[in-house]
């Protein structure tokens, strides 16, 4: 009964440990900033490619960053077409005077994210 006991306290503090993980991270659909949709693509002097999944996950992380989390996991983009473009917000890093000022730009684009998951 003893060995039972423990077992069930166990197994206890793992599912309020998995809920609390669980609810510590967040799933944003048609992720957005004031009202924008969030750029799938960035401008930064540090990838040669802005729209590769490297570039991708580094806006994802900016986004999560702005929403209070630490990181970025997850994420899915689609290119809707430029028919179906909209105002989005991009991430750009441009040198100012000598200094790096990284930030959501407003910009018009087609290819944005549809999924963003926080932790």
């Amino acid at each position: 009964m003893k060995n039972y006991l423990i077992r069930s306290a166990f197994t206890a503090i793992a599912v309020v440990a998995g809920l609390t993980s669980a609810a510590s991270a967040e799933v944003f659909l048609e992720p957005k900033i004031q009202g924008r949709y969030i750029d799938a693509c960035l401008e930064s002097h540090r990838f040669q490619n802005g729209c590769n999944n490297a570039a991708r996950g580094e806006i994802a992380q900016q986004f999560c960053r702005r929403k209070g989390f630490s990181s970025g996991t997850k994420w899915q983009t689609l290119d809707f077409g430029w028919d179906n473009r909209t105002t989005n917000w991009k991430w750009k890093e441009v040198w100012v005077d000598g200094n790096l000022r990284a930030n959501f730009y407003s910009n018009e684009g087609a290819n944005r994210f549809t999924v963003i998951e926080c932790r």
